[in-house]
């Protein structure tokens, strides 16, 4: 790894960020490998918390990740162990994530709400006919 660090420093700013798992727009690094910056590898990380959002699988995420950027794809054909080891960064997020635990307690927290309003709702709707009703009015 040490060895890897030195010829691709960007690596480690790479690696850093994707293990913050921070959600942000994809973008696309079409930046050559051989010119590859620290931004570049900032951009690349983004893209990785973002498509891990919208795929099942580690493995499926990581295919679409090296897929979406050239650079990752080149990297690739210089180390053939990349691709391995890119499959454990997204399950490393997924299970170190609050992001879904908090989305699933809003959304249920929503719906509750939701059915809360619309429990009121008809409960008022039932009282005004009860009372026309009773008032000798047509419902309507």
């Amino acid at each position: 790894m040490r060895e890897l660090l030195i010829r691709h420093p960007w690596v480690r700013t790479l690696l850093h960020k994707v293990s913050l798992n921070v959600v942000k727009v994809a973008l696309t690094v079409t930046t050559p490998l051989s010119e590859m910056t620290d931004h570049d590898a900032i951009n690349l990380a983004k893209g990785l918390s973002t498509i891990i959002l919208s795929n099942i699988e580690a493995k499926t995420a990581v295919d679409h990740w090296i897929a979406q950027n050239a650079t990752l794809e080149e990297f690739e054909k210089e180390h053939a162990w990349m691709r391995s080891f890119s499959y454990k960064l997204p399950q490393y997020n997924l299970t170190t994530s609050n992001f879904g635990l908090k989305l699933r307690v809003f959304a249920g927290a929503l719906l509750s709400t939701i059915d809360l309003i619309t429990d009121v709702y008809m409960t008022v709707q039932f009282l005004v006919r009860e009372e026309r009703a009773m008032d000798g009015q047509t419902p309507g």
